[in-house]
């Protein structure tokens, strides 16, 4: 069973089923109590008990807790974006429950989920890195996630079968770095989750919008005035021309 420690870089543990003696909630996750300790993690019991039991009923090869950077089934997958550097994200699959590995967290996924997209995408790089790339630009900003919703994760799986991944990624870059009027307020409002501004109907308009060069600076007011006092008159006092 894999949990996130509430340390500073959410650390990973594995944790063995049969060594949990209890879960009790606290202010930041809940505290596992395990033969060999003490745990604070970011998961609520009900996501402890979750875990636990889909461990239990399971076949695992789980040893005693032990302290890990990533899950051994991780796979690094590098993705270039419009950028000149390149991002490395992990992705993967928790068991048989529904938690995606993704940036080396576990993530939950809405129970609501149909099992069809689920399983299209626990085991889809594209989708997973592509979520990977969201939610480090939604951190970023101060966010936290933590649940993937149906609605965003088909959202992801629609944007890599059309094949428009680079075009989901500039309006991703757009909405939370742009000063366009438009990213600006989509931020404001919180409108910026994948179904929100990636989804078919929005996709093409947001990406046009963060294609669009900025304007350039109107000169200052005083400016205009000076050049408008610019006029040439005769010894009389009479306007030429």
């Amino acid at each position: 069973m894999i949990l996130r420690l509430t340390t500073p870089n959410k650390q990973l543990v594995i944790c063995s089923a049969s060594s949990i003696v209890s879960v009790q909630p606290n202010l930041k996750g809940s505290k596992v109590t395990t033969s060999n300790g003490n745990f604070d993690v970011l998961e609520s019991v009900e996501e402890v008990f979750t875990l636990w039991h889909d461990s239990c009923t399971n076949s695992t090869n789980s040893t005693n807790s032990t302290n890990i950077v990533a899950a051994e089934t991780t796979t690094p997958i590098t993705t270039t974006t419009n950028s000149t550097n390149s991002v490395n994200f992990s992705a993967g699959v928790v068991g048989d429950s529904k938690v995606l590995l993704i940036n080396n967290m576990p993530i939950p996924v809405d129970p609501s989920t149909t099992s069809k997209l689920f399983d299209y995408c626990k085991a889809n790089e594209p989708v997973l890195n592509l979520f990977g790339y969201w939610m480090e630009l939604y951190e970023a900003q101060g966010g936290e996630v933590s649940m993937v919703s149906a609605i965003d994760l088909g959202t992801l799986a629609k944007v890599v079968r059309t094949g428009a991944i680079d075009k989901a990624m500039a309006v991703f870059d757009w909405v939370f770095k742009s000063d366009h009027y438009r990213a600006e307020y989509l931020r404001s409002k919180g409108m910026v989750n994948p179904a929100v501004v990636v989804s078919t109907t929005k996709l093409n308009a947001n990406y046009a919008l963060s294609q669009q060069k900025p304007l350039p600076a109107l000169p200052p007011l005083s400016e205009k005035a000076s050049k408008a006092l610019k006029m040439d008159f005769n010894a009389d006092g009479s306007l030429r021309g």
